[in-house]
């Protein structure tokens, strides 16, 4: 499920690139939101089981993830909101970019203990 959920996220970043590139910037923007939409969503549903059910640890780990999922939803509406600034929009595919490229490497390349 992990593996086509990343599969799917690097194919919506890599449409919502080309959109902005063929001057549909306000759809391209809007698409973009996905991501940290779907990254801030699972990180609620993981937050809202409770700490004596994920354990301090994943607790307290989730709490770090909403932090920077809502922060990455904030600078992707920002770029959705204003589709001229064409730098917002590249600072904020970057910074999708960065997390997805850390999800992927988690998800396809990370073995623990290995």
């Amino acid at each position: 499920m992990a593996a086509f959920i990343v599969v799917a996220v690097i194919v919506v970043l890599i449409v919502s690139a080309i959109l902005q590139c063929t001057l549909k910037r306000a759809l391209a923007g809007w698409l973009l939101i996905l991501f940290p939409l779907i990254l801030c969503g699972a990180a609620l549903i993981n937050l809202a089981r409770g700490q004596q059910n994920i354990g301090l640890a994943a607790y307290q780990s989730q709490r770090c993830q909403l932090v920077f999922g809502v922060l990455l939803f904030g600078l992707s509406l920002l770029a959705a909101f204003a589709p001229r600034w064409r730098w917002l929009y590249w600072a904020a595919w970057a910074c999708n970019l960065l997390a997805v490229g850390i999800l992927a490497w988690l998800v396809f390349a990370w073995t623990p203990f290995g």
